[in-house]
C-alpha cells in the first residue's frame, strides 16, 4: 500500500509538471503571437504616418526598418538623409582648418539644450569641461560614421578625416565626467572611431565603464544616473553590432548579459520602455537563449502598449509618433526579430541607388 501511495504521489507530481509545462508553452506561444501582431501594427502605423515624423526620426526609422526587414521601400528616405549628411559634412570639410569656424559650430552645438534634468546636466558639463573644443570633432565623427555605414567612405572628406586623426579624442571618451552624462553616446563614438580607422578604444572604454558603474553601487545611483548606466550598457552592444547589421560576440559581452539577467527585477521597476526594448534587442544580438527572461521583457512591453493608439506612449502619456519613434521601433525590433539581419544599405553598390546620390559621390 505504501509503495502504491508513493507511486500515486509521483504520478501526480509528473502530471502537475506536465500540465504546467504545457500551460507555459501555450502561454509563451500566445505571448509571441501577441508580440508579433503588436510589432506589425507598429510598422503599419509608422509606415502610414511617416510624414508626421521629423526628418531625423524618419531617417532613424527607415534605416532600422531596412536592416530588420530588407524592404527597399525604406531606401528612398535613407537617401534623403544622405543628402542632409553630405551637405553638413562637406561644409565641415571645407572649413575645418578655420579655428573660428570650429568654435562657432561648437558654440551652436553646446547651446541646444532643453529644460529637462538630463539636458541641464549636459549643459553644465559643456560649460565646465576642459574638452569643450572637442564638441565639433565628436559631431564630425557622428556624421562620418553615418555615411560610412551607408558605403560612403570618410576619404571623400579628407580634410575633416585628417583633422580628426590628430585630435585627442581618447581623453574625452575615457573621461569619467563625460561618461557619467553621455554613456550611450560615448559608446557610439568609441565604436565609430574604430569603424573609421581613427582609434581603437573599445576595450579601454569598457574597462573604464566597469570602474565607473560597478553593480554593487546601483542602489546609490539617482534615477538619472541609473538610466545613463543602462543606456551605456545597451549602446555598447548596439554599437558593436553596427546598429542591427550583425550579431555580436556573446562571450565578449557576457558581462553585459549577466548584468541584465541578474538585475532584471530592478530594471523592470526603474527602466523606461525604450531601455527595456533595447535590452531585449541586445539579448537577441548575443543570441541569448533563456526564454524566461525574453518573455518577461515582452510581457512588460506588451502591457505598456496603448490599446487605442497601438503604440507605446511616453511616460507622460504622450502618443506623438515622432516623439515615440525610438521606443516603438525598438519594440518592433524586439518583438519581430528577423532570422537574418541586413547590412547597409551600401548605397554605392546598387546602380539604381548610386544614381540618386549627391552628384560627385555618384561619379566616384
Amino acid at each position: 500500500m505504501k509503495l502504491f501511495n508513493r507511486y500515486k504521489a509521483g504520478l501526480l507530481i509528473l502530471l502537475w509538471m506536465f500540465s504546467h509545462g504545457v500551460q507555459t508553452v501555450f502561454a509563451s506561444n500566445a505571448e509571441q503571437q501577441a508580440a508579433q501582431k503588436a510589432a506589425l501594427k507598429i510598422q503599419e502605423i509608422y509606415d502610414r504616418h511617416q510624414l508626421q515624423l521629423t526628418p531625423k526620426r524618419k531617417a532613424h526609422y527607415a534605416l532600422r526598418m531596412y536592416r530588420l526587414t530588407g524592404q527597399e521601400k525604406y531606401v528612398s528616405e535613407i537617401i534623403n538623409h544622405v543628402y542632409r549628411l553630405v551637405a553638413r559634412v562637406s561644409w565641415y570639410d571645407e572649413h575645418v582648418k578655420d579655428e573660428k569656424f570650429r568654435l562657432q559650430i561648437t558654440d551652436d552645438l553646446t547651446s541646444r539644450f532643453g529644460q529637462k534634468s538630463r539636458d541641464q546636466l549636459r549643459s553644465r558639463f559643456w560649460q565646465q569641461t576642459e574638452f569643450k573644443a572637442l564638441r565639433f570633432e565628436l559631431h564630425s565623427v557622428y556624421l562620418l560614421a553615418q555615411l560610412n555605414q551607408l558605403g560612403i567612405k570618410p576619404t571623400h572628406f579628407s580634410n575633416l578625416l585628417h583633422h580628426l586623426q590628430k585630435q585627442p579624442l581618447a581623453k574625452i571618451l575615457l573621461d569619467e565626467s563625460f561618461i557619467r552624462v553621455y554613456a550611450a553616446q560615448a559608446a557610439n563614438y568609441v565604436f565609430w572611431l574604430e569603424e573609421l580607422g581613427i582609434a581603437s578604444l573599445s576595450e579601454k572604454f569598457i574597462r573604464k565603464f566597469k570602474e565607473i558603474y560597478p553593480k554593487t553601487k546601483d542602489s546609490e545611483l539617482s534615477q538619472l544616473e541609473y538610466q545613463n548606466k543602462l543606456y551605456g550598457l545597451t549602446h555598447i552592444v548596439l554599437a558593436a553590432s553596427r546598429y542591427y547589421q550583425k550579431s555580436v560576440d556573446a562571450e565578449r559581452f557576457q558581462w553585459v548579459t549577466a548584468y541584465f539577467v541578474s538585475t532584471l527585477d530592478t530594471i523592470e521597476k526603474r527602466a523606461k520602455a525604450d531601455v527595456l526594448a533595447e535590452i531585449g534587442v541586445c539579448l537577441k544580438l548575443v543570441d541569448y537563449s533563456d526564454q524566461v527572461v525574453i518573455h518577461r521583457l515582452k510581457r512588460r512591453l506588451l502591457a505598456k502598449i496603448d490599446k487605442t493608439h497601438h503604440i507605446i506612449p511616453g511616460v507622460d502619456g504622450n502618443v506623438s509618433l515622432s516623439a515615440g519613434e525610438h521606443r516603438n521601433v525598438l519594440t518592433y525590433a524586439f518583438f519581430n526579430w528577423p532570422k537574418q539581419l541586413i547590412t547597409g544599405p551600401d548605397l554605392t553598390q546598387t546602380p539604381a541607388w548610386r544614381r540618386q546620390l549627391p552628384y560627385r559621390l555618384s561619379l566616384d
